[in-house]
Formats: structure tokens, sequence, C-alpha cells
């Protein structure tokens, strides 16, 4: 006998706005799958997959204590005390412990939600569409694959993959897609 989880059609979002820390998925009148997650805009998944995009992105939510704000799109990771910090490439634990990159500017002493995996929306970025990512030695994004004497980068640091550039296919707006993971050391 199959299992699974069977939605029934709903005309309208059945989550109530003022709930905003409400989640849910519904299927719309249309027959499209519809994720909704606290007071954030609900994403037709169905669409979003049609057309080849990955869904939005998985999300954590950890505390920025590092004395300043960190921007949108920035590779984090876990530091001993499991708060936020820039990755940094040339310490093994930080390249090791990155999560993600941050969902938008998440203020000194606040929480924040960081992409773990999905895509970052909208970014602000002089990269073109299909630059593959890395971390660069100052922590932010490199389109040149480090290698020993390129950008900073020394026998020893850590070659960290963030992602891909695609393009939004609702607007000209370009997004990072976040698939990140050690590609080796130096």
């Amino acid at each position: 006998m199959a299992k699974g989880i069977i939605l029934q059609p709903q005309a309208t979002d059945p989550i109530s706005p003022s709930y905003n820390t409400a989640h849910g998925l519904w299927i719309n009148a249309s027959g499209d799958l519809i994720q909704k997650k606290g007071t954030n805009p609900a994403v037709n998944i169905s669409t979003a997959l049609a057309a080849g995009v990955p869904a939005p992105g998985s999300r954590s939510t950890l505390r920025n204590a590092t004395g300043s704000t960190i921007t949108k799109g920035t590779p984090v990771s876990i530091n001993a005390n499991g708060e936020l910090q820039a990755v940094n490439v040339s310490d093994e634990a930080s390249a090791a412990a990155m999560v993600g990159v941050a969902e938008s500017d998440i203020s000194n002493n606040t929480d924040g939600n960081i992409i773990t995996n999905g895509k970052l929306a909208n970014i602000t970025t002089s990269f073109v569409y299909g630059n593959v990512l890395y971390v660069s030695k100052s922590g932010g994004f490199t389109n040149v694959k480090p290698s020993d004497g390129v950008n900073g980068f020394v026998a020893g640091d850590f070659i960290v993959n963030v992602g891909v550039i695609a393009k939004d296919p609702a607007s000209v707006n370009k997004d990072l897609i976040v698939n990140h993971y050690i590609v080796g050391q130096l």
C-alpha cells in the first residue's frame, strides 16, 4: 500500500497573515503546490520546479555576534560558541564549518537567516550567469578557482565552492544557487 500525504486544493491561502510564524504547504485551486514560511510571501513550488529553478533555499536561523553587520551573501561558518563568523579559508575548522550564505544583512547581536542550500534570490554582483563562485581569501567571493600564489591564496588554504550564478526566470535579477562544499586544500 502506498503511503503519503494528500493535500486538498484550497481556493485561498489557508494560513492566516496574523500567524507570522506559521509554515505550511497547500495545493491552490489551480493544482499548484504552494509553500508559506512565516511572513515571507507564498512561493509556487510547482512553477519554480517546472522552470528548472530550485525551490527557495533551506534556511537556518543563527546569531551574529561578530561585532559588525554580516552583509547579504557573505559566506558564513559556525564558531566554537555556535555563532556565525565569516569563512576563513586559511583555517580548517572555519572552512569545514561553513553552513551557507547570509540571506540578508544581519546586524550584530541579532538572529538572521542563512541559506544552507538552494537559491539566494536577487543578488547584486558583477559575476555573470554560469560563474562558479568560491570563497575568496578575504571571505567574499571569487570566480577564479583558488590556486597557490593567485589572489592571495597560499599552500594550506582550503578551496571552498559556494555555488553558481543563475538567472531568475521571472526577472532579470541574478540569483546564487548555493551548494557549498570543500573542493580540497592547496
